[in-house]
């Protein structure tokens, strides 16, 4: 009898334990949110302010006119620098550490240069100006988080205006001609960009511009018809250095990494 009332208690005390612990709560599991990720796909928009330097050559191709041979014999080749500044618009699409993207920019420059232009003459100038610049390129990047390393390459335009001053002092009416025109041709760049606030970045950009070889005809004497004319062919090539700000939408900007 005695063993059999020992028996009972124990497995009383067994039952009760064991309903003591399937009583108790389970705890939750702790939720960890997700790392945040910050993402370059989506539209952007932004300025930018910079400076730009190269070379306009001018090679003479004036035929002779007898004793003003020597007067058109020379040729020519000056630097230019100068500021500028503008705005960009574009796309980005990331895929891992990869950015694709498209970009439009465009600037207003007075990037500009002159020197001499025939041997006979020394008071004689050419002068060349660098007024407007814009880019259509494609870019690739390598993100890591929030700064951007990216190449890009594409079509250069840049709008120009020339003037020859043919003997230093007007002569016979105004000595001063000038041509105004536009040109296309190919750029390749590199930069990096880094994102410093929400949908904000900045970025640093050095652009080259091969704007190719251009045929101008000018009026030896201004605006006096006397038949005598200066033939350049004009080879450009520019070197631009941009700091711009962007502004991100839609896409863009901080994402969960699941």
């Amino acid at each position: 009898m005695k063993r059999f009332l020992l028996a009972a208690v124990a497995l009383s005390a067994v039952l009760g334990g064991s309903a003591t612990a399937a009583d108790l709560a389970v705890k939750a599991p702790v939720y960890r949110a997700p790392p945040l990720v910050w993402s370059w796909t989506g539209f952007y928009i932004g300025a930018h302010i910079g400076a730009g330097w190269g070379t306009k050559e001018w090679t003479n191709n004036t035929a002779p006119i007898g004793i003003l041979t020597f007067a058109f014999s020379s040729d020519n080749s000056h630097t230019v620098n100068g500021i500028l500044g503008g705005g960009q618009i574009g796309y980005n699409w990331q895929t891992g550490p990869l950015v694709w993207g498209v970009e439009i920019q465009a600037s207003g420059a007075d990037i500009k240069g002159k020197s001499l232009c025939f041997a006979a003459f020394v008071t004689d100038g050419c002068r060349s100006k660098v007024d407007g610049i814009a880019t259509f390129a494609g870019r690739l990047g390598f993100a890591a988080d929030r700064t951007m390393l990216y190449v890009k390459g594409g079509a250069a335009w840049a709008h120009d205006k020339f003037d020859v001053n043919s003997f230093g002092q007007p002569i016979v009416g105004a000595s001063l001609t000038s041509a105004s025109d536009s040109s296309w041709g190919w750029m390749l760049g590199t930069g990096v960009e880094y994102e410093f606030a929400g949908p904000w970045s900045a970025k640093v950009e050095y652009n080259y511009m091969d704007l190719g070889t251009k045929s101008y005809v000018f009026n030896a004497f201004g605006t006096v018809p006397v038949g005598i004319f200066e033939h350049f062919d004009i080879t450009q090539r520019l070197h631009l250095v941009k700091f711009g700000i962007n502004y991100r939408f839609g896409l863009g900007g901080v994402v969960a990494a699941y």
